[in-house]
């Protein structure tokens, strides 16, 4: 099993790089900052400060875990209809 320690990849992120984006969280302006220098697909989180992205920021996709793990499995979510 491969651990998600073996597939990260270490970032340096420039203080420069951190732009005032989240005025309602600060700090999440570092993630936003990570990703871009990262050059992420997507950016994977239930934080609702992320919300105001409206679902994507500069290349990459913001999303929630279960919107990914069905955009990666390539599947749907579950019908909810009985």
């Amino acid at each position: 099993m491969t651990s998600i320690l073996q597939m990260a990849e270490w970032v340096d992120v420039p203080a420069a790089a951190v732009r005032p984006i989240i005025a309602e969280d600060p700090d999440d302006d570092h993630v936003l900052a990570c990703a871009v220098a990262g050059k992420t697909d997507y950016l994977v989180t239930y934080d609702p400060h992320f919300n105001q992205l409206s679902g994507s920021y500069e290349s990459f996709q913001v999303t929630k875990a279960l919107t990914f793990l069905w955009k990666v499995r390539g599947d749907q979510p579950p019908d909810d209809k009985p």
